[in-house]
């Protein structure tokens, strides 16, 4: 996956509130080829944001 689709992913799953977001093996790989820490931490950043909208939305719903 290049840098371009996976941003591409966060920014559909960010502003269209759609539920695809990158696995982790993805994820891991775009940080591996990320050239500054400050893109690393924005990859992480966006990442950690998705998967705690996902975990609101598991507890909201009742099944945890």
């Amino acid at each position: 996956m290049s840098k371009t689709e996976a941003i591409e992913i966060f920014a559909k799953s960010v502003f269209s509130g759609e539920k695809k977001v990158i696995s982790t093996d993805e994820f891991n790989a775009l940080v591996e080829k990320a050239e500054t820490q400050q893109e690393r931490d924005f990859y992480l950043y966006i990442y950690s944001y998705l998967l705690q909208r996902s975990q609101k939305e598991v507890v909201q719903s009742g099944k945890y």
